[in-house]
């Protein structure tokens, strides 16, 4: 059976940090890839124009039917 003691003079916080690594390792792994914001609000309008023309579409439609 494996032992969990730390050896003498090393306090669980200094364990930790030699398990970790380095911070730029870990900075590393966290990067994402982000999103230009005119992209975003590009692809935003438009979606929202394709939703308004399916709503305007459907509704007049519907009125063609009716009337």
């Amino acid at each position: 059976m494996k032992s969990t003691t730390l050896p003498h003079g090393i306090h669980s916080a200094d364990w930790l940090r030699q398990e970790r690594g380095p911070r730029p390792d870990r900075a590393e792994a966290r990067t994402t890839l982000t999103l230009n914001p005119a992209a975003g609000w590009s692809i935003a309008l438009v979606v929202s124009l394709g939703l308004w023309w399916g709503i305007w579409l459907a509704v007049s439609s519907l009125a063609s039917v009716l009337l």
